[in-house]
């Protein structure tokens, strides 16, 4: 017997990851407007470091409890889409 198709989850289609790249590069641009050019390596890599640290608070605090669901989807999406663009900055800008 034919197994129906799996049921999508977010995050499958064209259009989910169009608008996070979309997100990325609005972040990119509000960052390159608001601070200046990444001087190293080692300010990127801090920079990046930081949001990441921020990404990992979110997740810790979803775990202990403090978040609902959907607030914790939409800061996890936001912190997210700040180490993806502090990524793309350290690409862009160093290399």
């Amino acid at each position: 017997m034919k197994q129906p198709p799996p049921h999508p989850q977010r995050g499958d289609t064209q259009a989910d990851f169009d608008a996070a790249i979309a997100g990325i590069a609005a972040e990119v641009a509000i960052a390159q407007n608001k601070y200046p050019r990444f001087n190293s390596g080692h300010e990127g890599y801090a920079v990046l470091l930081e949001e990441v640290e921020e990404l990992w608070e979110v997740v810790r605090n979803h775990h202990a409890g403090v978040d609902d669901d959907q607030g914790y989807r939409l800061r996890l999406r936001a912190e997210a889409t700040q180490v993806a663009a502090m990524a793309v900055r350290i690409i862009l800008e160093l290399t």
